[in-house]
């Protein structure tokens, strides 16, 4: 995971700091088995503990109780990030952007925008930064998460991410009910050779704080369950950044060779192709754009130079649709085979703001953040956690469904 984040790069002000891509990492075997454990097994923080454990996450219905808020995710905006996470060894981080439906109580990810820069790479961060945030705002766009990859390793939180997701979320919940907007992380893991299938293992999380009467513990990482939205149309957005990515990390010595055996007789390409056309768009049937991308990441396999057309007069569909409803991602398949509950039974912004009213938290070792579409971070002193009290009252509304 990301080491030593300040350490390596100069402390700059909020608005140069951009999200820590670590640097490459020499194969896809682990140097060593990354066991996950319990979050009951952790207690308080301490210097002992390795940032990079990996901490067991759990759906709500475990508890007894429902997750706060609903997610769709529109399969443009996951294929861009699986075909990132695909491309090399090392991690990879990216924004997710899309709406947040306030009355059907949920969070849209319509949008993925990979983060191509090197960690060591100062000049070249702050033009990545600076061309996410025009893309977002051109589009008009939220902020609504952020994802990055476990390759070979399961796609479970670790303790640096489980606080970098929790600031996250602490720093969006903004300063009105009416400015509250929620926010997921999203892991991708492509490489896991201990998974039975070909896919990628995609889980999206969000954070529950301590308790106030235990502040120094580590907040609870959470499994929101989402639906998978199938976009209509190919959009030019999702063709360019998948483009991007292939010519970026052309030539890099951690770039994934697509020809190279993965398990067995299964190229590492074959498995491409598995993972990435479950998540096309509609009309996209003919095998035009596997075989683009195919030649992408590995030319001569395909021959296919020229790129899918594109539909310009459906632009705006589903994917970049402000909201998607409470009904359409109840009636799509769930990555997860969860039910999913009904808006009027879930938390309402005002609760959901609640949620950070007391208590303390430690600032994390690591924060990436598109800082020009956030407020300035509070300092360490004024991040608060909600009460034992408030979290009782919140997480009682009804038992079932996660």
């Amino acid at each position: 995971m990301w080491m030593g984040i300040y350490e390596e790069m100069e402390l700059k002000p909020p608005s140069t700091i951009l999200p820590p891509t670590p640097a490459p990492t020499p194969t896809l075997q682990p140097a060593f088995v990354r066991t996950v454990i319990k979050h009951n097994m952790l207690g308080s923080r301490s210097m002992l503990h390795d940032p990079n454990t990996l901490v067991e996450s759990i759906p709500f219905s475990l508890l007894g109780k429902i997750q706060p808020f609903l997610v769709s995710m529109a399969t443009n905006a996951a294929l861009v990030m699986d075909f990132h996470c695909h491309l090399t060894t090392s991690e990879v981080v990216g924004y997710l952007a899309g709406h947040w439906d306030v009355n059907a109580h949920n969070l849209a990810i319509t949008h993925a925008f990979p983060c191509r820069s090197r960690l060591s790479d100062k000049e070249m961060a702050p033009l990545v930064e600076s061309e996410i945030q025009r893309a977002m705002e051109s589009r008009r766009l939220t902020l609504v998460g952020w994802y990055h990859s476990h390759p070979s390793c399961p796609a479970t939180p670790s303790l640096r991410d489980i606080d970098t997701q929790l600031e996250y979320e602490i720093i969006m919940r903004g300063g009105t009910d009416a400015s509250y907007t929620p926010c997921v992380g999203v892991i991708c893991s492509p490489y896991n050779k201990d998974s039975l299938s070909l896919e990628s293992t995609v889980v999206s999380y969000w954070v529950v704080p301590p308790p106030e009467n235990k502040p120094h513990e580590y907040g609870k990482p959470m499994l929101m369950s989402y639906s998978v939205i199938q976009d209509q149309y190919l959009t030019q957005d999702t063709l360019n950044e998948m483009k991007k990515c292939a010519d970026y990390y052309k030539g890099d010595p951690d770039v994934v060779k697509f020809g190279d055996k993965y398990k067995g007789n299964v190229t590492y390409l074959d498995k491409l192709k598995t993972t990435l056309t479950s998540k096309f768009p509609r009309d996209q049937s003919d095998g035009k754009l596997w075989r683009y991308l195919s030649e992408l990441v590995m030319p001569g396999s395909t021959g296919e130079l020229a790129p899918p057309t594109v539909n310009n007069l459906q632009m705006h569909c589903l994917s970049s649709s402000p909201s998607t409803s409470a009904a359409a991602a109840a009636a799509a398949s769930t990555s997860m085979g969860l039910s999913i509950p009904k808006a009027s039974s879930l938390f309402s912004a005002e609760i959901a703001n609640a949620l950070f009213s007391a208590s303390k938290f430690p600032t994390p070792a690591s924060l990436m953040g598109l800082s020009a579409l956030f407020p300035a971070p509070a300092p360490p002193s004024l991040l608060k956690y909600p009460s034992t009290k408030m979290l009782d009252k919140n997480y009682t509304m009804t038992s079932g469904h996660s």
